[in-house]
């Protein structure tokens, strides 16, 4: 097992990898498998991240549609 410090190390290489890769996006259910915190995922260009209301699943929306779900109730923004 990994310690904190060790995954807090993981999760800062990841994110900078996924920052260097703006191209190569990856899903946030793949970031959260990979030890990035659901509020620190990283939407590629033109989306939002946005929380799932019932289960705090993150996910990442076009701008227009994450409104939509925001005023509906069924997200809430990340951040």
């Amino acid at each position: 097992d990994l310690t904190d410090e060790e995954k807090q190390q993981l999760r800062e290489e990841f994110i900078e990898k996924a920052k260097d890769m703006q191209l190569a996006w990856i899903t946030p259910r793949v970031q959260i498998a990979a030890g990035v915190d659901s509020a620190e995922v990283e939407c590629r260009e033109g989306y939002s991240l946005v929380m799932k209301t019932s289960n705090g699943v993150a996910m990442c929306l076009k701008a227009d549609t994450a409104l939509k779900m925001i005023d509906r109730g069924i997200a809430i923004p990340a951040n």
